[in-house]
């Protein structure tokens, strides 16, 4: 086989495996323009929800106008909970959270019920452990 045909085989070679990159280039395009309009579809379906919710608090909101009662889940509630669900993984008594979080035993079991509430909702379920 003379060179020039060693050149001409190599250039078929090359032409061939081009063409290959190029078919598997449009398939990889084509995989993710896909994937690109689901999450697309996906983050509008979010959108739609987020929209939907902040109707709904702005709904609620009318209710109380004036903003009169109790506050739940305001700012001082949320640093007060943090705190008492610092003290809680420590295991302090009773006794010593109320008195160094300054709140009442009545204060105390509601912000225990939504810690446990939050524990429960941290721990794996049974069905997700076998999945």
């Amino acid at each position: 086989m003379s060179e020039i045909d060693t050149l001409k085989a190599q250039i078929t070679l090359l032409i061939s495996q081009r063409d290959l990159y190029r078919m598997q280039y449009n398939d990889l395009k084509k995989t993710y323009q896909r994937d690109i309009a689901a999450v697309k579809r996906e983050r509008d379906a979010y959108k739609k929800t987020c929209i939907h919710f902040a109707e709904q608090i702005e709904a609620n909101k009318k209710k109380n106008p004036r903003g009169a009662g109790r506050h739940k889940y305001d700012k001082k509630w949320s640093d007060r909970y943090f705190q008492f669900s610092i003290l809680m993984d420590q295991k302090k008594p009773m006794d010593e959270i109320m008195s160094s979080l300054q709140i009442s035993r009545a204060t105390f079991f509601r912000l225990k019920k939504v810690y446990t509430q939050d524990l429960n909702f941290d721990k794996p379920n049974e069905n997700d452990a076998q999945r």
